[in-house]
């Protein structure tokens, strides 16, 4: 599960972003620390009169289990970056995601779900012709992604499904797989509708151009990638994924500021969206402080734009 988890490097750059833009900041290293200081009344006693919370937490494993702190803050009428603790939960669930959105008319892959216990839901499996990729169902940061989580329908790879979804304790996302480019699309809203920034190309040894290769744990886990404009995709298609973006934030419900992952076949698509994220990295290796600094913008920047997109949310700007 490591790849989740901040470093104390990336701790620190989201420190500094918030404190460079003159906001005091409070730390607190895990959900228990944050609900016990609101319990015992210490946290009201922070020497500020309008607090926000950013929740980055990510203890545990399993569906929802980044709703908690959107849950206590509703509970305690405190105000938070994130997004409402159904969305949180619901956009943790790549299955039923994919279904809301296939159901909109938004570009999915074709998805099948399997469980080590119950096998392929309702009995429906891909075609032996497919190629396919296979996900956690609950989990982010390539968690459980290995050049084994792509092949087609065989006993080998169903066995491989049953020993992943058994170690994982959840079901997986069997999905069609989309070889070439992927892309994230990074998403703020500042009171007057969601804003899709200009789609990040996702590169490996440079090349923005993947094939069949993907984001596995162990590149993850090294930050072993980087960012690039997508330069060989045509305006046309761009301008699709910004909207089809935009229609994925909307139909889901996130608030503020959010990302949606693509993979893109070639330079006039077809394009899929593979993923969403309610709570993007927003560290300096990231495509939403790449996409700020093509603007000449800083890593305070960024974190200031944080605030100011749910202080508006708010009412307080």
């Amino acid at each position: 599960m490591t790849t989740e988890y901040f470093s104390e490097s990336e701790v620190s750059q989201v420190l500094l972003g918030l404190n460079e833009n003159g906001f005091y900041t409070k730390l607190y290293p895990g959900e228990r620390d944050f609900i016990e200081a609101v319990l015992h009344g210490s946290f009201e006693k922070l020497p500020r009169p309008r607090k926000l919370v950013y929740n980055a937490a990510r203890s545990g494993t399993g569906p929802g289990r980044k709703s908690l702190v959107p849950a206590f803050c509703a509970f305690e009428s405190i105000a938070v970056c994130n997004s409402d603790s159904y969305v949180v939960s619901l956009a943790r669930n790549k299955f039923h995601v994919q279904g809301i959105l296939r159901s909109l008319g938004i570009p999915v892959p074709e998805s099948w779900l399997f469980d080590a216990k119950q096998g392929w839901l309702l009995g429906k499996k891909p075609p032996e012709s497919t190629g396919l990729i296979a996900k956690p169902s609950y989990e982010s940061s390539s968690i459980g992604l290995s050049n084994a989580s792509i092949g087609r329908i065989s006993a080998e790879y169903e066995h491989f499904l049953r020993r992943t979804s058994d170690a994982l304790r959840q079901p997986l996302i069997v999905q069609q797989f989309i070889p070439g480019l992927e892309v994230e699309v990074p998403i703020i809203d500042f009171g007057s509708g969601p804003l899709a920034l200009g789609p990040i190309s996702i590169t490996l040894q440079g090349q923005a151009e993947l094939g069949h290769r993907i984001l596995d744990y162990e590149i993850v886990e090294r930050d072993g990638y980087g960012f690039d404009v997508p330069n060989s995709l045509a305006s046309n298609t761009i301008m699709r994924i910004r909207a089809a973006a935009i229609a994925a934030f909307s139909a889901i419900g996130i608030r503020a500021l959010g990302r949606v992952d693509f993979r893109v076949s070639s330079a006039d698509g077809p394009f899929y969206v593979t993923d969403i994220a309610t709570s993007p990295y927003l560290v300096q290796h990231s495509s939403f402080a790449f996409s700020f600094r093509r603007e000449n913008l800083g890593h305070a920047d960024l974190m200031g734009a944080l605030v100011a997109a749910n202080a508006k949310r708010y009412g307080w700007i």
